[in-house]
């Protein structure tokens, strides 16, 4: 990972809007983050995905039809996420887990719905309660279980994701028992 280092922090002063430097910081974060991820060290792993997510926001917005970069960066957000947690980072853990949940919002709304836009948005809903948990965070958890529920009125019981979609519904329940006070679904 350190070998690495040099090479990103050249690439930050490069033209961001050049394609060239866009691919290959891009490809640099991301070869970071993983060998972070491999060598176990959770806390390096979360910074360059956080970094990789920023980079691939300000790329998306040069290019705002790629989809597949706005699909990248809800994902990175993820991992950052994941090893946020992980490293005992809890706050930036669930700060990341509801940008990547907004991300997956809004590409269900730029596809149109698209059934699995909207199980990806679940999935992401699903870790945002998990991580709310972490930090006992019930006005969060609330908030989840709301939308989770409203969501999971969008599936057709005949779709074959509809068993993974009753599962992140119960997944989430899970995560939310418990809670003190009465539980809305007014949200």
């Amino acid at each position: 990972v350190s070998a690495l280092t040099p090479v990103v922090q050249r690439l930050k002063r490069e033209s961001p809007t050049s394609p060239e430097t866009c691919v290959a910081r891009d490809w640099h974060l991301r070869a970071a983050g993983t060998f972070a991820e491999m060598a176990g060290d959770h806390h390096a792993a979360a910074r360059y995905f956080a970094e990789r997510a920023e980079h691939l926001k300000a790329w998306s917005s040069l290019v705002p039809e790629n989809i597949s970069l706005v699909r990248d960066y809800r994902v990175t957000l993820h991992y950052a996420s994941v090893h946020s947690l992980s490293g005992g980072n809890r706050e930036d853990a669930l700060r990341f887990a509801k940008q990547s949940a907004e991300v997956a919002r809004q590409l269900v709304e730029k596809t149109d719905g698209a059934e699995e836009d909207r199980v990806t948005y679940m999935h992401e809903l699903a870790w945002m309660a998990k991580c709310a948990q972490a930090l006992d965070d019930e006005e969060e958890l609330r908030v989840v279980r709301g939308k989770v529920r409203e969501l999971r009125k969008t599936f057709d019981e005949s779709s074959p994701r509809f068993g993974e979609v009753d599962s992140l519904v119960a997944f989430v329940e899970q995560v939310c028992q418990g809670l003190s006070g009465p539980m809305s679904d007014n949200r």
